[in-house]
């Protein structure tokens, strides 16, 4: 009998522990889930929390979860001195306890539950002194205030919220979308979350040709800007001053018999050949160096992130690095028209490579009218990758190109399906431009021969390949020792000087050439161009004739000067070479080419 009972009363504390253990889980799993990622949400009932107001921003961003009550007070000086007294499993258990809140629920979180319009009025108050069953019964309150809320709002989505200058979690965003969708799938069937559901798996493509729309007449409107602001160095026109030599001009080989075109010094009213030359030459200087010192100021007074190409600056971004004024409103604005300024200046850059990080710029905007992308960072850059193909697409009028760079270049992440994308969004941009530009011509590299090329023509061609490689390697290797030179001197402190000198050494050496007037972009093309018989008796003026695309290509077909037009040519070539040398890396919205 006395062992019965023994065993009687092993049997029941074998079971009151088997069912504190039961019920402490439970406790531990309900924190664990208020607590996880996947389910931080504000509650709508009000319920004794410490200063909430302090933890839910403006926004609604979990900034962290409330601590429990603390040891210091006299409740818990009380509950201390009862413990001595209890036996010792229950101290044991209340020590698992306190180690778990010690473990578990006193780390931050930066994700939680959010629906798409205000969150719910703010919890207030958190007791102080409040004990663990008050505690436990506040977790309790909270777990169901989620699952109501969860239940009320089918289109609440799990986001992920991260700081400037942090790295993004892949496997957690990717998770997280993977989840959206699986609730979406699993929401009441009403003709509303019908229609959301509908709208939440297209609002990819619907992304990305809003991309492809606004890239393009970015484009546009950027080339238009630097036509008029290049061409507005040497005249205007008298029909409408905001047109360029082009639109004033169409049709019209030579600048001289253009009646529309007015040149400055007609305004002036000089009359002399030799003053006329001379202003000429000196409001040329006045606004390229004008150009180029605006340029540098918005820079460094608005958005210091709108300098250079920014092309690296997006491999960090869509690599998984948060940036965010790299893609701000200010940056982008700054950008095109820091970008429009530099080019016009006449300094030895191009527009290509910033139009990456326009496209990149307008994507990450656009990210906050659609919720399945603005707060999901992983799934953002997918879009990104697609809006720098875009980017290439219009620099270079080449869709497949764009794909390509995007894929091989800049994205760390490239599904199948952001190639699709990619190539659809590149194709809506690079069709936008097609449809809004002004000018004929928007491939850069576009070639119009009609002859068939012969066999030894080879040779020159490896010779040009050969040493075109030389030039960059040499460009390189003295380009990065002035960028030494540059920041390790005390020239770093003056950069609006920088550019304000070198643009005004641009301008000084550029003018008496015809070849070094306009930017490279339209040189390029020029030269890629195919000339005629009708243009093999023209005859320029390089001192008096404005630079415009149709009386380059004239001099450059023109077999009566042949002589100096290749003396010329090789002129403005080591000018071009040199003067790049010292130009690329300025504080300025530029490309190479």
């Amino acid at each position: 009998p006395r062992n019965s009972f023994l065993g009687e009363v092993g049997s029941d504390a074998e079971e009151d522990r088997v069912k504190e253990r039961k019920s402490q889980r439970e406790r531990e799993r309900e924190v664990e889930v208020l607590t996880s990622p996947n389910l931080q949400v504000r509650s709508s009932r009000r319920r004794s929390v410490r200063s909430f107001d302090d933890i839910f921003s403006d926004d609604g961003v979990v900034e962290h979860i409330p601590r429990p009550p603390s040891g210091s007070d006299d409740g818990e000086r009380n509950r201390g001195e009862e413990s001595g007294r209890r036996s010792k499993r229950e101290r044991e258990s209340e020590s698992e306890r306190n180690s778990f809140r010690e473990g578990h629920h006193y780390r931050e979180s930066q994700e939680q539950i959010r629906t798409d319009g205000e969150l719910d009025a703010r919890v207030e108050d958190f007791a102080s002194t409040a004990s663990d069953s008050d505690f436990y019964q506040d977790l309790n309150l909270s777990l169901m205030d989620t699952r109501l809320q969860l239940e009320q709002n089918d289109r609440a989505q799990i986001i992920s919220v991260y700081d400037n200058f942090e790295t993004i979690d892949w496997i957690r965003d990717l998770s997280n979308d993977r989840t959206n969708r699986e609730r979406l799938d699993h929401i009441r069937k009403t003709p509303q979350n019908k229609i959301y559901r509908q709208f939440y798996r297209s609002q990819a493509w619907l992304y990305v040709v809003l991309i492809g729309l606004l890239t393009g007449l970015s484009a546009s409107y950027i080339d238009i800007g630097v036509q008029w602001l290049s061409s507005l160095r040497f005249g205007h026109c008298e029909d409408n001053f905001f047109q360029g030599s082009y639109l004033c001009c169409q049709d019209i080989f030579s600048m001289e018999v253009c009646s529309n075109w007015r040149r400055w010094h007609l305004d002036f009213g000089v009359d002399d050949l030799k003053y006329v030359v001379i202003t000429d030459y000196l409001i040329y200087i006045t606004l390229s160096v004008l150009y180029a010192a605006l340029a540098a100021w918005f820079v460094f007074s608005l958005a210091k992130w709108a300098s250079g190409s920014g092309i690296p600056e997006v491999k960090t971004t869509l690599s998984g690095f948060v940036i965010r004024t790299h893609t701000s409103w200010q940056t982008l604005l700054v950008k095109f028209a820091g970008l429009i300024l530099a080019v016009s200046s006449g300094l030895k850059i191009g527009k290509q490579g910033p139009l990456v990080h326009v496209s990149v710029c307008i994507a990450d905007i656009l990210s906050n009218i659609f919720a399945k992308f603005r707060h999901n960072e992983a799934k953002k850059r997918e879009i990104m990758s697609a809006a720098a193909a875009a980017g290439v697409a219009v620099a270079f009028a080449a869709p497949i190109g764009g794909v390509l760079f995007s894929m091989e270049e800049v994205s760390y992440y490239f599904p199948h399906k952001t190639q699709w994308r990619a190539f659809f969004c590149a194709c809506i941009a690079a069709l936008v431009l097609g449809l809004t530009t002004p000018y004929d011509k928007t491939v850069l590299f576009q070639v119009t021969y009609t002859d068939e090329w012969y066999y030894f023509e080879l040779i020159p061609f490896a010779i040009i390949g050969l040493v075109g490689g030389l030039l960059g390697a040499i460009f390189i290797k003295i380009n990065i020792q002035f960028e030494r030179f540059r920041r390790n001197t005390r020239v770093r402190k003056y950069p609006i000087s920088q550019v304000v000198v070198i643009a005004l050494m641009t301008a000084v050496v550029s003018y008496f050439n015809i070849y070094l007037r306009g930017d490279t972009a339209e040189l390029i093309g020029d030269l890629f161009a195919q000339c005629d018989s009708e243009m093999g008796t023209y005859t320029p003026n390089t001192s008096t004739e404005l630079h415009s695309s149709e009386s380059l290509m004239l001099t450059i077909c023109s077999l009566e000067n042949m002589n100096k037009i290749a003396i010329s040519l090789v002129l403005a070539a080591i000018t071009r070479y040199c003067l790049a040398l010292f130009t690329v890396g300025l504080p300025i919205p530029s490309g190479l080419f």
